[in-house]
């Protein structure tokens, strides 16, 4: 027997977190009666996720957990992950200027991003001259490298 591919795919939720059980087990029963309609969890964004044939499809599937099971469910776009990396060395330069009275404020940071070939890891590398930037500053240069 021949089952297309799913066309839609919705996110999922009971409204009310003590409907867990029920919710459960209405998607377990409408799972084994159609095959068209198949659920997973996200493991990134951890979303109970049903994908069918169709928008309306999958609305019945809700009206039905509602009036079947007395179990309201809340349904959305599925969360995306993005995921973006450095593919080349880019180099910056910022100029800070604000005059709020008295002396102002005023720095210029320069720098570069570029791939760190063969590992996940961040690596920070304080190349700052002299005294220029006071010492206590650099620990919070850090903290941030890798957010």
């Amino acid at each position: 027997m021949f089952v297309p591919d799913p066309v839609i795919s919705l996110a999922i939720q009971p409204k009310n977190k003590d409907n867990n059980a029920t919710f459960i087990k209405a998607i377990t029963r409408f799972q084994r009666e159609d095959p068209t309609f198949r659920v997973h969890v996200d493991q990134e964004s951890n979303e109970t996720i049903v994908s069918g044939m169709g928008e309306l499809h999958l609305e019945i599937y809700a009206e039905r957990m509602k009036r079947e099971y007395n179990c309201e469910c809340v349904t959305g776009k599925p969360r995306v992950n993005f995921r973006e990396t450095i593919l080349q060395r880019a180099e910056f330069s910022y100029t800070h200027k604000k005059q709020s009275g008295g002396a102002g404020q005023f720095a210029r940071v320069m720098g570069y991003l570029e791939p760190n070939e063969g590992t996940t890891a961040c690596e920070f590398s304080n190349e700052v001259v002299g005294q220029s930037i006071p010492p206590n500053f650099i620990p919070a240069c850090e903290k941030v490298r890798c957010l």
